[in-house]
This record gives structure tokens, sequence and C-alpha cells, in this order.
């Protein structure tokens, strides 16, 4: 859901009784709260609802290893391939 489509939610659940600019405006405040809470505070919980936490996003380097290791393996075979081909060519 992106951030308009989330003011339009907040306005329908208010009743309709808020304009779009001061419905803007409190999400405005919303998401600057939480973010300036999650930055000091590092989670936020919602009473009823849940924790958010910052979760510190890890680089997934292993498997790029394996991709190129299963890549120069299938390149060092089709070269092995080839030259078998070429070597049963040569002796015919």
């Amino acid at each position: 859901m992106n951030k308009k489509d989330f003011i339009l939610k907040y306005m329908e659940k208010s009743g309709n009784i808020l304009e779009f600019k001061e419905a803007q405006e409190d999400i405005n405040i919303l998401f600057t709260t939480l973010k300036n809470v999650l930055i000091a505070q590092g989670k936020v919980s919602f009473f009823g609802k849940g924790t958010f936490e910052l979760v510190e996003k890890k680089e997934k380097i292993i498997e790029v290893v394996y991709r190129n290791i299963l890549f120069k393996c299938i390149y060092l075979w089709w070269r092995l391939y080839d030259r078998i081909f070429d070597a049963e060519e040569v002796c015919e």
C-alpha cells in the first residue's frame, strides 16, 4: 500500500469527516513519530496489534558465491566436452 492509499483508508476509517489535506498531515505526523521512535528505541509496539522492529538486513553473499561457482563449473564442463568432442574427430 502506498502513502496515498494509506491516507484514503485513514479518511474512510475516520468516517470521511477529514479532508485529504488534514488526513495527509495526520499521516505525516504519524510517520515522523514512528521514524523517530524506531531510530531512538529500535522498535514500536501497538497494543493488541503487534511489535515492529528495525532488523538489519544481511547480505546473502553465500548465494552469489555458489552461483558463481556453478557458472564456472558449467563453463569448464562445456570446455572439456568440446575438447573431448574435438579429440574424437581428430582420432577418426
